[in-house]
């Protein structure tokens, strides 16, 4: 029970956390919204966004791959916060950045959907793999 409480109070502290940067998102604030970022993936995986971003591809999996700490709601957080740090990224026309971000968040949301029961669907998820997917497909246009 007390393992469930914890997870619902993360799961409501991350649902205010992703509202403020989406509503910075929103309003265009963009050095605000990269704080906001960064200061939520050291909450909530304890890891830092500069290094994320800085690691390959196969750097970063194996990071991942080998932090047994990460569980799958935070390995979710971080696909999400990734995801979103891309938008800055593209508003910036760093489209390399842009690129690898959306890589990286689409392998956590791929781990995250392989940790999931076939009781646990998550359509989110589901949808945002889709997306990301018909993105980086897409020919030049990041």
């Amino acid at each position: 029970m007390l393992r469930k409480d914890y997870i619902m109070r993360q799961f409501e502290e991350f649902g205010i956390v992703i509202g403020a940067i989406l509503g910075l998102k929103r309003n265009k604030e963009w050095e605000k919204f990269e704080l906001e970022i960064e200061k939520a993936v050291k909450q909530f995986t304890s890891l830092e966004l500069a290094e994320l971003k800085n690691l390959s591809l196969e750097a970063f999996e194996k990071i991942i791959q080998s932090s047994p700490q990460l569980k799958p709601d935070q390995i979710k957080a971080l696909a999400d916060l990734l995801y979103e740090q891309s938008f800055a990224e593209q508003e910036k026309n760093n489209n390399s950045q842009t690129t690898d971000l959306l890589q990286k968040s689409l392998m956590l949301y791929k781990i995250y959907k392989g940790e999931l029961t076939s009781n646990q669907f998550n359509l989110e998820t589901h949808y945002r793999i889709e997306l990301i997917t018909k993105i980086l497909n897409l020919p030049n246009q990041l």
